[in-house]
C-alpha cells in the first residue's frame, strides 16, 4: 500500500499531466471541457461544478455529473455555498446537510430533475484571474467524509492554473477577434470577409449565397467639408444599417475605407429585397451629418462552380454599374 507521501507525489504528477491539457486549449470553452474530462483523475468526486460569478451577482455554473453536463444561471444569494465559498469563509465540509442547518443556508440543486443522489461532501475554492476573484471551483461527493485537507491543497492548486487557463484562452480569443475585427465599425474586416466567404461557399446548404458590395457615393466630400469624425460617424452608421439587415444568419463587414460587405445565406430575389429594405431606412433614419448621403449597391448570387474570387469580382462590377447609371440598387 502506497504511503502518504507516496499518494501525494502521484497527485502532483497527475496535476501536472492536468494542467498541460489546461493550457493546450485554445479557447476558454475547450478548458473548461479539458477540466470535466481529466478531473476524475485527480479527485474521487462524481460532481465537479465551475461557477463564474457574473456582473449582477448571479452564478453561471457548468456543472459535471455522471456523463452529464448541465448549464444553468442561479441567482445571487445574500449568503449561500458560493458566497460563501467566493469570500473564503468556506472551504469544505463532508456533511453538508448539518453545515447547512447550522449555518441556515438553503441548499439548492442545479438539476431538479436528476435521479443521481445528493451531493453530502462539498468543496469549493475561489477562482482567481489577476488576483481577482471570478468564480468559484468545487468537487463534490455523494458519500460522507469523503475530502480531506490533501484534497483541499490540490484544489487550490488547480484553481489557481484553472485561472491562468481561462485567462490566457480569453486572450487568445480576444486577439484573433480583434485581428478579424474593424476597429470603427464592429464589422468582420478583409480578412474575415475572405475566410467567411469560402466557407460559406462549401457551407451545408449548398453554398446558396449571395454577396452585396456597397460603398457611399461622393464619400470624400463627407472628409473634405466637415472633417475625418464625421466620415467615421458615417461609417459607423452604416455599419449599423448592415448589422440589422443582414439578419440572424448573414454577416457584414467592413473591407476598407466606405466600402462594405454582406454575405447573405439567400437567393438572389430575397437577398436584394433585404437590401432594399436597407436602402429604405437609410433614406428614413437621420444621418449623423448634414450632407446628403447616398449607397450604391451591387448583388451576385453564387453558382456551382463559382469561386469566391469570381463573385466579388460580379458583385463588384454591378455595385460600379449601379453607380454609373446613378442608381442605388440594380433591379434583379
Amino acid at each position: 500500500m502506497p504511503t502518504r507521501s507516496e499518494a501525494k507525489l502521484k497527485r502532483y504528477r497527475l496535476l501536472i499531466s492536468l494542467m498541460a491539457a489546461l493550457v493546450s486549449r485554445q479557447r476558454a470553452d475547450e478548458v473548461l471541457s479539458a477540466l470535466h474530462e481529466q478531473i476524475g483523475t485527480l479527485f474521487t468526486a462524481p460532481v465537479t461544478l465551475l461557477a463564474l460569478r457574473q456582473p449582477d451577482g448571479s452564478w453561471q455554473c457548468l456543472t459535471l455529473e455522471g456523463q452529464d453536463t448541465h448549464r444553468k444561471v442561479l441567482p445571487a444569494q445574500a449568503d449561500g455555498l458560493l458566497e460563501r465559498a467566493l469570500a473564503g469563509k468556506l472551504t469544505y465540509t463532508n456533511d453538508l446537510f448539518v453545515y447547512a442547518r447550522e449555518h441556515r443556508l438553503e441548499l439548492r440543486s442545479l438539476d431538479p430533475d436528476s435521479n443521481l443522489p445528493y451531493s453530502y461532501s462539498w468543496m469549493g475554492v475561489p477562482l482567481q484571474q489577476g488576483g481577482q476573484p471570478i468564480g468559484v471551483l468545487s468537487i463534490q461527493s455523494y458519500v460522507e467524509e469523503a475530502f480531506t485537507d490533501d484534497d483541499l491543497e490540490f484544489l487550490r492548486l488547480l484553481s489557481t492554473h484553472l485561472g491562468i487557463a481561462i485567462e490566457n484562452a480569453q486572450l487568445r480569443e480576444r486577439l484573433e477577434h480583434e485581428a478579424r475585427t474593424d476597429a470603427l465599425t464592429g464589422l468582420g474586416n478583409r480578412h474575415s470577409f475572405v475566410h467567411s466567404g469560402e466557407r460559406a461557399l462549401s457551407g451545408p446548404e449548398g453554398g446558396t449565397v449571395t454577396l452585396a458590395i456597397l460603398d457611399v457615393q461622393n464619400f470624400k466630400r463627407v472628409n473634405d467639408d466637415l472633417g475625418h469624425p464625421a466620415g467615421d460617424a458615417v461609417l459607423g452608421h452604416i455599419g449599423e444599417l448592415l448589422r440589422r439587415h443582414a439578419g440572424p444568419n448573414g454577416q457584414g463587414f467592413r473591407l476598407g475605407g466606405d466600402e462594405f460587405a454582406c454575405l447573405l445565406p439567400l437567393p438572389m430575389p430575397q437577398a436584394h429585397a433585404r437590401l432594399r429594405a436597407l436602402l429604405n431606412e437609410a433614406e428614413t433614419d437621420p444621418w449623423p451629418v448634414p450632407l446628403p448621403v447616398n449607397l450604391n449597391i451591387g448583388l451576385a448570387e453564387h453558382r456551382p462552380g463559382m469561386s469566391f474570387e469570381t463573385l466579388v469580382r460580379e458583385a463588384d462590377a454591378r455595385m460600379y454599374h449601379a453607380k454609373l447609371r446613378g442608381v442605388q440598387l440594380d433591379p434583379v
